[in-house]
């Protein structure tokens, strides 16, 4: 199930589950969306952990499915 939200510039946001594939550094990883497409995961938030194969939400910009914010 995705959720809508809008971000501060206005463009339109999805959020969507994701699966934590492989991490990259502490603040970036590889995960994958419900339909197997791998993207570029990268968190902000502190309190947010990044480990592999767990479940999460990624926030995604409808212009570009590339890359998410994992919260």
């Amino acid at each position: 199930m995705t959720e809508t939200c809008i971000s501060h510039c206005g463009d339109q946001r999805i959020i969507a589950p994701v699966v934590i594939r492989e991490i990259i550094d502490e603040r970036t990883c590889h995960a994958t969306l419900p339909n197997g497409k791998v993207i570029f995961g990268f968190k902000e938030r502190p309190e947010v952990t990044l480990n592999e194969g767990a479940n999460a939400k990624a926030i995604l910009s409808l212009c570009d499915f590339s890359r998410g914010e994992i919260i």
